[in-house]
């Protein structure tokens, strides 16, 4: 996609991308669970009064796959206060805490300990193959929808997107001795 206006932009945020993606961490293999599959904040609907989760929405990404990845992708939305479209991103250790707390009082025993062990790994994973797919798209403008009242292009709306995933695992690099202490302590696994 050389010849896409914005190519000279992307292209940086690609090699960005690919130098934080070789560094990743290896996942272990799980078993592959029943997930939501795109169980970010805006997928749950809130009691108005009491603020509590009553349900999630978007039912058409129900799948399979391990659960460390669904609580990657979990995380990685519901801990990032900035959103997915704020080039400051990052993960907020409180966020982390009281999600972590909450998970592991409803369901501790639902993860069995590689599972909660890997969770770091998968965060950042998830995080990472987000801003890749972001900056493709950026390029293909074919994937993610865009809001024209606030971009002048797809390009521009999903390069932004890219961008704050980046800046989100680039957080989660640095604050990884705190996520790993956050997630098994909540689990107590150490």
């Amino acid at each position: 996609h050389k010849a896409h206006p914005r190519y000279s932009d992307i292209e940086p945020l690609g090699r960005k991308i690919l130098e934080i993606a070789s560094a990743l961490p290896k996942l272990p293999a799980c078993a592959n669970r029943m997930v939501h599959g795109d169980p970010k904040i805006s997928n749950f609907i809130f009691d108005a009064v009491t603020d509590q989760a009553m349900c999630l929405i978007d039912l058409d990404t129900i799948t399979t796959m391990p659960i460390i990845l669904e609580l990657g992708d979990a995380i990685r939305s519901w801990c990032n206060i900035k959103g997915e479209e704020n080039p400051n991103a990052f993960l907020s250790m409180p966020f982390l805490q009281s999600s972590m707390t909450g998970y592991a009082q409803e369901a501790k025993d639902f993860l069995i300990e590689k599972e909660w062990r890997a969770l770091p790994a998968a965060i950042l994973t998830i995080t990472v193959e987000l801003a890749a797919r972001f900056a493709a798209d950026a390029l293909m403008e074919n994937y993610f929808s865009w809001d024209p009242s606030r971009y002048a292009t797809a390009s521009e709306h999903n390069q932004l997107r890219a961008q704050s995933q980046i800046r989100l695992a680039q957080s989660i690099q640095t604050q990884w001795n705190s996520i790993q202490n956050v997630i098994w302590s909540s689990a107590t696994l150490i």
